[in-house]
């Protein structure tokens, strides 16, 4: 009999095993979704959201806030940011907008950023929350943050003095702002860039998600409970990536409002490749393969007890809007699923799903398709 209940209880462990990685059948783990867990409860109310990208992110205005009469806010092609834009984002049915920001080019030599910039920046997060929507804002597109390890020393002196600032900013906002530390850490103009890194990557980028986490906590106010994002190596879904994540985690599980940040744009010759495919079915093994490959590492984390956003996703325009619905449609169901928030990468332009000179949307159908949060 004990023999008979051993085999037993090995076979119920190999199922759950089987069922995490995600070969059990895709939609073997929906039950994670029911996690009763606080910081798991507030991102699901967090709902379907959408960047605002290419806008407070913009770089190449060093020292300046214009160049030659245009502001560095309009410099990729988007108008100046205004409320319009999200009532508008709120009606189209999103409830949390992610706000890229880039700081780098907006400081001094002792990264104390320009009260001008961090005015326009403060200006554009009220505006998000008076339309009730849910706010994130980050650091984007940071050349200085490149994990060069040989200079952790500096590149960290200068993670934490800047998240001091934008922490004691906005401290006394309530939960409906969320910061995320870093966007897509990686080692900038190697050929280690968009791979999962080494050991030495992965234990920096930890590093920073620590001193990011420890400068905002210490802040006071409504930071020592606020919601933070902490991310991977580059922001991969991969469990090369993630599993050193999930380490960082474990040793902060005293720290519940702490939110997994990945990306994916899976397959990458449909998402991202101006050259690649336009077609896109979930038929077709090949084009959900990566797909569910990240998934089954997000469901890791999810089974442990920890709560995912994806904080980018996306598929650029091709003339192909049925084969981008069918994509989005296929993420929107896995993620409500599976209680993974997912925030749809606006660039204004490629990837753009409103108009924000007419604030239209560009195809309802598709919009609907990144806004649906149906019932699990």
């Amino acid at each position: 009999m004990k023999t008979f209940l051993y085999v037993l209880k090995i076979i119920g462990l190999l199922v759950v095993s089987l069922a995490i990685v995600g070969v059990v059948g895709y939609y073997a783990i929906g039950f994670l979704s029911e996690d009763t867990g606080e910081t798991q409860r507030f991102v699901e109310k967090m709902g379907p959201g959408i960047n605002v990208g290419n806008s407070l992110d913009v770089t190449g205005f060093k020292g300046t806030l214009s160049r030659n009469g245009e502001s560095c806010e309009e410099a990729w092609g988007n108008p100046k940011i205004t409320p319009k834009l999200f009532d508008a984002i709120y009606a189209g049915g999103f409830r949390t907008v992610r706000i890229p920001v880039s700081w780098g080019d907006h400081v001094d030599d002792g990264y104390y950023v320009d009260p001008v910039w961090m005015k326009r920046v403060h200006e554009v997060v009220d505006m998000a929350l008076d339309s009730g929507l849910y706010v994130i804002i980050d650091s984007h597109h940071e050349p200085w943050r490149s994990l060069v390890v040989r200079n952790d020393g500096v590149i960290r002196f200068r993670h934490i003095t800047l998240w001091r600032q934008i922490a004691e900013e906005f401290r006394d906002y309530d939960e409906r702002l969320l910061f995320e530390g870093m966007n897509e850490p990686r080692l900038i103009d190697s050929e280690m860039e968009w791979t999962n890194g080494d050991a030495k990557l992965r234990g920096f980028v930890n590093e920073l998600n620590g001193d990011f986490v420890d400068t905002v906590r210490a802040t006071g106010g409504n930071n020592e409970n606020r919601y933070l994002l902490v991310t991977s190596y580059a922001g991969k879904a991969s469990w090369e990536t993630v599993a050193p994540l999930m380490d960082f985690l474990d040793e902060r599980k005293w720290d519940r409002r702490l939110i997994a940040s990945l990306h994916m744009y899976e397959p990458y010759s449909f998402c991202q490749d101006e050259n690649g495919t336009a077609e896109w079915s979930a038929e077709v093994s090949e084009d959900i393969e990566g797909i569910e490959d990240g998934l089954s590492v997000m469901l890791r984390l999810r089974s442990s007890g920890y709560s995912v956003i994806l904080s980018e996703y996306g598929a650029k325009a091709k003339d192909n809007d049925d084969a981008r619905i069918r994509w989005t449609n296929y993420h929107a169901a896995r993620c409500n699923y599976n209680g993974i928030g997912r925030i749809w990468w606006d660039d204004g332009s490629e990837y753009a799903l409103i108009d924000r000179e007419t604030r239209l949307w560009i195809n309802p159908a598709l919009n609907a398709a990144a806004a649906y949060y149906g019932s699990k």
